[in-house]
């Protein structure tokens, strides 16, 4: 009776998986209506969300079924072959409402000419009247291959230089070269999806790896490996940031193999702790936020092998980052009086965030931002506010409409930083729950930020199965939401709310916003005081009987 019901649950992942590969499939399909240029306006947007959404609840009943079964080498190559067939299905697909890979592929076309992507923006290539040797051979190549010119037309922001770090522009670049000169804009992008798909794929194994040698079940890897919005936003999107994940996670890797080798064997400990540094510091070459895991995993160090080993790591750690970044922070030397595209980034966009948003408009004063209603959420007074905008601008002589953007990111940032501090504390009191900790910070570093777009969730959520609140687990799925702002800017809808009236992408902003975030931080709150309160535990998804953990601050051992 027993093996049957286990393969009645094998069965059960099996059907699961499949309705999931047909909704893929579907998404697939659709994807030709979101194709540039096509009327936005007969985007099935909803539809999309709504699919989704679907999978997302699907993929969690995977992980539900999964969780109770042996842990077989059947069952992880169940998990993964889905996971590759998902991904193979989108690898074809048009990618929806996201322009990226653009920009990707022609950075990696300019850094094939030798030229540094940080020295000119795309715009300056055909719009400068100045001209030299660079932005001739750029000219030439674009007359020479007319897929890569309609790459070029569809760059977005073109008049800023790229944000993206060098080891993403050698990808880039190894993309580009791969792709023939004479290839169609579908070509070239599905090079480059293919190559962002590759790291994805590799973030899975890597997770299964690590599953395996910290005793959790495989299982667990459905929690990446099937969830929608990593599919959306790697095999679909073609978001570069599967390069940054994947370099982070075999970092952590090694750290867990450090935990697991014999301390005699000096030599095996110190290739870990080599290879820890070196990949950590080219994830921050591909995406500066593994920079935030670096004081975690030196504490770490600290604690299992010593200081000396400890400054060395460091030391490494800091060479191999200053190493990779150095082409960028250089390029303001080089930079043809081309915008910078990072400098941009870092100090005006803000975009699907709800903590810095309520922040921010509360330091705002009135009438601040054109066509702004009164928003429902704002309680500070406003002279209050208007004291607060003066006296910054007059101390900093910076401009009133840029205070409570700059305030808003110092008090995060203090807030992100006593986080830190506390999380480190935990780290050296017990070094074994080191991959929770890093989640953790992971996870708050992204709800503080301002830029919350979804697929930056993926940085954390590798490491998802290490955390002990399973709230954890609905913030990709409610993170699907942020699609429908695209949604509200083709339809510009109308919302009344306490007498104010809220107008197209302002319906999302500061209406629909809440709900893609709100229940998730009532639940973790709610989480908390549970713990507190009764200080028995929840049973998991497990169906362990383990105690609960706080979800925001780990509790004392």
């Amino acid at each position: 009776m027993t093996g049957f019901r286990k393969s009645r649950g094998k069965f059960g992942v099996a059907i699961l998986g499949a309705a999931q590969l047909a909704l893929v499939s579907w998404i697939a399909g659709a994807s030709h209506v979101f194709e540039y240029g096509n009327e936005e306006s007969s985007r099935p947007i909803l539809g999309v969300v709504a699919i989704l959404s679907v999978m997302f609840a699907l993929s969690m009943a995977s992980l539900f079924l999964a969780l109770r079964l042996p842990d077989t080498r059947r069952l992880t190559w169940l998990i993964l072959g889905f996971a590759i067939a998902m991904r193979s299905v989108l690898l074809w697909s048009e990618p929806i409402q996201e322009v990226d890979i653009y920009r990707y592929v022609w950075d990696g076309a300019v850094t094939s000419q030798g030229i540094s992507p940080y020295r000119f923006s795309p715009q300056s290539i055909t719009d400068s009247e100045q001209r030299n040797v660079e932005i001739d051979s750029l000219v030439d190549l674009l007359a020479s291959a007319p897929g890569l010119a309609e790459v070029h037309r569809r760059v977005h922001y073109p008049q800023f230089t790229t944000v993206y770090p060098p080891i993403s522009q050698l990808v880039f670049s190894v993309a580009y070269a791969a792709t023939p000169s004479s290839a169609s804009l579908q070509t070239y992008v599905r090079t480059m999806k293919l190559m962002v798909v590759g790291f994805d794929i590799g973030v899975l194994l890597l997770l299964i790896s690590v599953l395996k040698s910290t005793g959790k079940h495989s299982g667990w890897a459905i929690v990446y490996g099937w969830s929608p919005l990593v599919l959306k936003e790697f095999a679909n999107s073609g978001h570069l940031d599967s390069i940054a994940v994947f370099l982070m996670l075999a970092s952590a890797c090694c750290l867990v193999g450090m935990k697991s080798g014999a301390t005699s064997d000096s030599i095996r400990l110190l290739s870990h702790r080599f290879w820890c540094a070196i990949f950590l510091g080219l994830g921050v070459g591909a995406k500066l936020f593994p920079i935030v895991l670096a004081p975690f995993f030196a504490v770490y160090v600290l604690k299992k092998s010593g200081f000396r080993s400890a400054s060395i790591w460091l030391g490494l750690f800091v060479t191999t980052t200053a190493t990779a970044l150095a082409p960028m922070m250089l390029a303001d030397r080089d930079r043809a009086n081309e915008p910078s595209g990072l400098a941009a980034f870092l100090q005006y966009w803000e975009i699907n965030d709800l903590l810095f948003m309520v922040i921010e408009e509360n330091l705002r004063p009135d009438n601040r931002v054109a066509e702004q209603p009164v928003l429902w959420f704002v309680v500070v007074p406003n002279s209050a506010r208007v004291a607060v905008t003066d006296w910054s601008t007059n101390l900093t002589s910076v401009e009133a409409e840029r205070i409570p953007f700059i305030v808003t990111r110092a008090l995060t940032t203090m807030v992100l930083g006593l986080l830190a501090l506390t999380l480190l504390r935990h780290v050296a009191v017990a070094p074994e729950r080191i991959l929770e900790f890093a989640f953790l910070m992971l996870a708050w570093f992204w709800f503080l930020s301002p830029t919350q777009n979804p697929w930056y969730w993926t940085w954390a959520m590798p490491l998802l199965p290490f955390a002990r609140s399973r709230v954890w687990l609905l913030v990709a799925g409610f993170s699907i939401l942020y699609y429908v702002r695209f949604w509200t800017e083709y339809h510009s809808p109308t919302v009344s709310l306490l007498g104010q009236t809220y107008v197209g992408t302002a319906v999302f902003d500061f209406l629909i916003v809440w709900l893609e975030f709100l229940p998730v931080f009532v639940l973790l709150i709610i989480s908390v005081l549970l713990r507190s309160a009764s200080g028995t535990g929840i049973t998991s998804l497990t169906g362990d009987d383990r105690r609960f953990e706080p979800a925001i601050v780990p509790a004392e051992h």
